[in-house]
């Protein structure tokens, strides 16, 4: 029979850069011919700001695994959870395995995974080099041997492909995710609003001091601060279009699409790089702030609103130099042609 591909995604109902990668890849997969599928915990799992709609199924085999593993005081909790999860009704069919699946599973449940899908083939996505370690670290505990059991490694970033190389992760395929900057729209920084916006998902105790203080010192020459957070991505492009600067809070990113989709949007970007993101982020293309540095970022917002009120022109060439960096990279046609070459190379090994 046919190989098939089955990319177990988390249920979750918030708008979530992995997870979209993961959509992405099955869809651009299927449209190329290949039998690939979403493999969810729940009959109804899903990814409800996915446009379109992929064949789904759902396994219980991941949550005996990962609930045997949480404290003896939630256990009971979390397979209660998961029953009544279970008993609600959902369009995914229950997945029955085959011997010529492949399991593809993100990082963070690398050690789940090398024991809820013994026997499978199976490879692994990393799009977060954090998660990995620490789920590496766990597998080891475990006494699970990850160099037996995983088949491949993809790796989506520079930060991942450095931390596979600590683990000495013997096949790894590497090719760029995309944020997809084609549909985000260039605006110049003069046709913005008098806006600032932030995400404060990953820092959010942080993100209320930093809009205090900037409220507070009153040096925001009408500027009005918004957050970004728990909407659609049409939502999310619209902020960023109308966006003139935006603070970055990305913490623990293997790339961050938060600054890129900003950077694409023709905002200019202030704040943290997160690591990831300082293989696009960098002083040519907008204000990186050291890791911490909370007085730093303040200043710096002010600093930049003093420059655009006095001479607008001087940030013309950082927004096309910074815009241009995430169209070449990060582009979707960049990101489909590669993704395209490493499947073709997964499918003659495996």
């Amino acid at each position: 029979m046919t190989r098939r591909y089955l990319f177990w995604s988390p249920d979750i109902t918030k708008a979530a850069g992995g997870v979209a990668v993961i959509y992405d890849l099955v869809a651009l997969l299927r449209r190329n011919g290949l039998d690939c599928a979403l493999l969810h915990n729940s009959p109804s799992g899903c990814y409800p700001d996915h446009p379109q709609d992929l064949p789904k199924f759902w396994t219980g085999a991941f949550d005996r695994i990962y609930g045997r593993y949480q404290p003896r005081r939630s256990r009971l909790g979390y397979y209660l959870k998961t029953r009544r999860r279970v008993r609600l009704a959902g369009p995914n069919p229950r997945y029955v395995a085959r011997p010529e699946d492949v399991i593809v599973m993100p990082e963070l449940f690398l050690a789940e995974a090398l024991e809820a899908f013994p026997g499978q083939t199976l490879c692994i996505l990393v799009q977060n080099p954090f998660l990995l370690m620490e789920s590496y670290q766990r597998a080891v505990e475990r006494g699970l041997d990850p160099a037996r059991s995983v088949r491949a490694y993809l790796s989506t970033s520079e930060v991942c492909h450095t931390h596979l190389d600590l683990i000495e992760a013997e096949t790894v395929l590497k090719f760029p995710v995309s944020m997809k900057p084609e549909e985000i729209g260039f605006v110049p920084m003069p046709d913005k609003e008098r806006l600032i916006t932030y995400m404060p998902r990953k820092r959010p105790e942080e993100a209320r001091q930093i809009v205090e203080m900037l409220e507070k010192r009153g040096k925001l020459q009408g500027y009005r601060l918004e957050a970004i957070d728990g909407i659609p991505r049409a939502q999310v492009i619209d902020k960023l279009r109308k966006s003139r600067f935006f603070i970055s809070l990305m913490r623990r990113e293997s790339l961050g699409f938060p600054a890129a989709e900003a950077m694409a949007a023709g905002a200019v970007a202030i704040g943290y790089d997160g690591l990831g993101a300082a293989e696009y982020f960098d002083r040519s293309t907008g204000f990186p702030i050291p890791e911490g540095d909370f007085a730093g970022m303040v200043l710096t917002v002010e600093q930049q609103i003093a420059a655009f009120e006095e001479s607008p022109k001087v940030f013309d060439g950082l927004c096309a130099r910074a815009c241009a960096r995430i169209h070449e990279r990060y582009s979707q046609t960049y990101f489909e042609t590669n993704a395209l070459r490493v499947w073709r190379e997964l499918d003659a090994i495996l």
